[in-house]
């Protein structure tokens, strides 16, 4: 019991007490163990020069000037890492997107409107993406709390990150099949 709690503890990267009950060959009263947890801090990478971004830079602890897609493979990643995509430019978006719903981050999202997630699904559909892979791609970023400003964005989106970001978009399960939804498919020419 304790060990898969204390387990429980180092995944969610959090301290906490586990109590052992009572055994009364080994030990008759219950003993409480403090698991105590030194997990680095997690990490944000924003992708992005756009305002947005730049309300983000005092939160950086660097800044690269580099293609995002190669950026991010030269960067350590791992289940605590949130990756935030700020382009708006296709050019940036898709490449990057791609490879990042190929890594083990805890969080994959990418700022814009709807329609602007629906066109980046299709394309990334098209180039190969899987379907489970795109159901890992959370657009638009952040939760919607009514954000106005640059600073209120970054809140919702740090919310949306660190609370496992329970909303996914409901076209992705479609994208799996063989073909794509009618909703992606370019209106054909008469």
């Amino acid at each position: 019991m304790v060990t898969e709690h204390a387990h429980a503890l180092l995944r969610a990267c959090r301290t906490g007490r586990s109590t052992l009950d009572g055994d009364a060959a080994t030990c008759p009263e219950p003993v409480t163990v403090l698991v105590r947890v030194a997990a680095p801090a997690p990490r944000l990478p924003i992708f992005g020069v756009i305002d947005f971004a730049a309300a983000r830079s005092s939160l950086a602890d660097e800044v690269v000037v580099h293609w995002p897609h190669r950026c991010l493979d030269s960067t350590t990643v791992d289940e605590r890492t949130a990756l935030c995509v700020l382009t708006y430019d296709l050019k940036f978006d898709i490449p990057l997107l791609r490879r990042a719903l190929t890594m083990p981050v805890g969080y994959v999202g990418a700022m814009g409107s709807r329609h602007t997630h629906e066109k980046r699904l299709l394309l990334m559909w098209e180039a190969g993406t899987e379907g489970q892979q795109l159901a890992g791609l959370y657009s638009p970023l952040g939760l919607d709390l009514g954000a106005r400003t640059p600073e209120e964005t970054t809140v919702t989106i740090i919310a949306h990150a660190n609370g496992g970001a329970a909303c996914r978009c409901p076209y992705v399960p479609a994208l799996s099949t063989a073909t794509p939804p009618p909703e992606y498919c370019p209106p054909q020419a008469p």
